[in-house]
């Protein structure tokens, strides 16, 4: 063999290409070779990497994220309108808030659960029967926000957890929070933080957690229309899964973050002067 290069074969081993292509989301986006990694063995393990659109991620959010997507415009009015009574009238109005937003997470939980099991089933639902479901469970959700509408206490420590869970996702993301039982425990951890601090110190923390819901639905829901706010339907499995990275993860949402953050300080500064001004009559 003296003079000749050994080949795979030769070397008792097999040829092996593994082709890399990450997302390249930009405008201008071009198939492109970045190299070649370096191996022991260049001639036999070969690893070649690309950037191209195509490596993006194509997700598929199941039938109640077709749904929202294709009334997004309905929806995200809605969260808009609902955000603003909450971010600047939260403490002024808790008992109807406090009903208000038990039905609206009754409602959301039971259209969640009802999509997810057609989705097992594989059962695609016509419109009528998606607005049929929606309708059902916007019965259902009237009803328990009525019941906590008369039971406050209990009411305000469902608000809490509500809050807590907006909080603990607000975190995750920002922080690329992978681990399952980090994201969870995350979400948990907040949700009993906020509803003991409600317990203790009751009107204070109404008044944030109202401005923190409020100022989450009224930037979610320009969102809608904007867009660029990464799904919280599916986002968790795409860091989990690494189909999402800091390269591909959309910057924008923390320009909405910050959004979130300034109507935050100022409707709860809003909410703190008007209860003040109501002590001080």
């Amino acid at each position: 063999m003296t003079g000749t290069k050994a080949t795979c074969a030769d070397k008792k081993k097999e040829l092996t290409l593994v082709v890399n292509i990450k997302c390249d989301n930009s405008d201008s986006a071009v198939t492109t070779f970045v190299g070649q990694d370096t191996t022991e063995d260049p001639d036999c393990e070969v690893t070649l990497n690309y950037t191209s659109p195509k490596g993006c991620p194509s997700v598929y959010y199941g039938a109640l994220g077709a749904f929202l997507t294709k009334y997004k415009d309905f929806w995200g009015a809605a969260l808009i309108l609902l955000g603003i009574f909450f971010a600047f009238f939260g403490n002024v109005l808790v008992s109807g808030l406090t009903g208000v937003a038990t039905a609206f997470a009754t409602f959301a939980a039971t259209v969640w659960l009802i999509f997810w099991i057609l989705d097992r089933l594989s059962v695609e639902p016509s419109d009528v029967v998606e607005w049929v479901i929606v309708g059902c469970c916007i019965l259902v959700g009237c009803g328990v926000g009525f019941f906590f509408y008369k039971k406050r206490p209990l009411g305000l420590a469902l608000l809490a957890a509500c809050g807590g869970v907006a909080l603990g996702f607000l975190l995750n993301v920002s922080f690329f929070i992978q681990e399952p039982w980090q994201y969870y425990g995350i979400m948990a951890a907040c949700a009993v933080i906020l509803a003991l601090l409600t317990y203790f110190l009751q009107e204070t923390v109404v008044i944030f957690m109202t401005s923190l819901l409020g100022s989450y639905g009224i930037v979610r829901g320009v969102s809608l229309y904007a867009g660029g706010f990464p799904s919280e339907l599916s986002l968790h499995n795409e860091i989990k899964n690494k189909t999402v990275d800091w390269n591909s993860f959309p910057k924008i949402f923390y320009a909405y973050l910050g959004g979130i953050v300034l109507l935050f300080v100022i409707s709860a500064y809003f909410q703190f002067k008007v209860s003040k001004k109501k002590q001080d009559i």
